[in-house]
């Protein structure tokens, strides 16, 4: 399957959660940052301006998730409960999950949009274990 027969499917799928009312935040700008991109390139979906009409028309017609309600219910299928997200976008989120089965708690944290002349860029484990104290003192004491 070629890149631009996979953004097709991508648009096809979007377009049918997006009636449903359940495409999410990321979900909305990965169509509409990452594939509309490739527009003028051998990328672009060949009828993808049609596709993207029929995205649009789907979006204005009805209410979609957000990004917390997609993410509770990815979730619930693997038994695992939804403590606390924030979402920025969709490459900057911070969750943090209960696995009821062995009573564990998750903290995840994903930092991809971080500026290039920082001097100092955090690693996914300083940012969990940023996210896990500040979740602590918010909610035990």
């Amino acid at each position: 399957m070629s890149l631009s027969q996979s953004y097709r499917q991508d648009l096809l799928d979007a377009i049918q959660l997006a009636e449903q009312g359940m495409l999410s935040p990321s979900q909305q700008a990965y169509c509409f940052e990452e594939i509309e991109d490739t527009k003028g390139t051998a990328f672009y979906p060949a009828n993808g301006d049609e596709l993207f009409r029929k995205l649009h028309t789907a979006l204005g017609e009805k209410a979609q998730i957000s990004e917390r309600q997609r993410a509770e219910t990815e979730l619930h299928k693997l038994g695992v409960e939804l403590l606390f997200h924030i979402y920025i976008n969709r490459f900057t989120f911070a969750e943090i999950t209960h696995n009821t089965a062995t009573d564990r708690y998750m903290p995840l944290s994903t930092l991809m949009s971080v500026s290039p002349t920082r001097k100092s860029t955090p690693t996914p484990q300083r940012c969990a274990g940023r996210l896990m104290r500040g979740w602590r003192k918010a909610v035990i004491r």
